[in-house]
């Protein structure tokens, strides 16, 4: 575990406390999660307990370590590792549009060959197997925040959003010698590759669609291990996104493409049922849409 500087710690706590005057009394760190698919070792969990003028209190909150990967990468590129630090920099993620929130972020602390990310930590208040209802909530979500791009808020130009997401995605994973594969010879009828090798001699086409497309500002990672759920100070439930390193710029609908397709392949959704998520997610993203006011364009 990373040893931290008290000074960082204790400036990153007192944001988190809201209370500037805040001492830590003591202090613990554990790994959050590692099943982050880049840099599964990089979330941590600081906690322990502090005091102020309201008396002892505990605390925790999260930090996210970003790894130089040695070799250089454009700042548009799918996986440059500096994005998300410089996207809490930026202000960007305290700015979203809603409804979807981002943890409250308390700084970036760069070092050589990394950077540390200070932030909220969200404890999910949802059941760890989502329900297609709780899918569909989430997409009426995400439907309402693309909205509002799409009925003109200004989007960001920073030059190291990712751009080209699909294109980037797809061309890393050429489809050639899939069937080369056993378990895809077993479970894949033959005819399948030509329609696949079809599909792949045509993605130009799909690329300038998605590029006429209304754009919008994007997660580019809405799967469900990076979305939880709160209760706002009304009570109602809040979707918070974590996991901002591939935010940019895309497509309006882009975004189930993680939701839907990104969780089954990580099997938090069961993939026999993909279709009956797919249809349920598609016509929650629509409602939430409309209820922002798009009407199409």
């Amino acid at each position: 575990m990373p040893a931290f500087d008290p000074a960082a710690l204790t400036a990153a706590v007192r944001q988190d406390q809201r209370s500037p005057t805040f001492e830590l009394l003591d202090w613990s760190v554990r790994r959050l999660s590692d099943q982050g698919i880049i840099n599964p070792d990089g979330l941590l969990c600081v906690s322990g307990h502090g005091r102020d003028g309201d008396g002892v209190k505990p605390w925790s909150l999260v930090v996210k370590t970003l790894k130089d990967p040695g070799a250089a990468q454009a700042p548009a590129h799918l996986w440059y590792w500096q994005r998300e630090a410089l996207a809490a920099e930026s202000g960007l993620l305290a700015a979203l549009p809603g409804p979807i929130a981002a943890p409250r972020l308390y700084g970036v602390t760069r070092r050589e060959n990394d950077a540390w990310i200070w932030m909220e930590h969200i404890t999910d208040a949802a059941a760890r197997r989502w329900s297609l209802e709780d899918y569909a909530f989430a997409a009426r979500q995400i439907g309402r925040d693309s909205a509002a791009y799409a009925l003109g808020m200004p989007l960001p130009t920073w030059p190291w959003l990712c751009r080209g997401h699909a294109c980037a995605w797809a061309e890393g994973l050429p489809p050639h010698d899939a069937w080369q594969n056993p378990f895809v010879q077993r479970h894949f009828a033959p005819h399948l590759q030509a329609r696949v090798l079809q599909l792949w001699a045509e993605r130009a086409g799909f690329y300038a669609i998605l590029d006429r497309l209304p754009q919008i500002f994007c997660h580019f990672d809405y799967q469900r291990r990076n979305l939880l759920r709160r209760a706002r100070a009304d009570g109602r439930p809040e979707l918070v996104a974590v996991d901002w390193a591939l935010c940019g710029i895309g497509p309006l609908g882009g975004e189930l493409f993680s939701l839907v397709g990104s969780s089954a392949l990580l099997l938090e959704w069961e993939p026999a049922r993909l279709g009956e998520l797919d249809d349920a997610a598609f016509a929650a993203y629509i409602a939430g849409l409309e209820e922002a006011g798009w009407q199409g364009s």
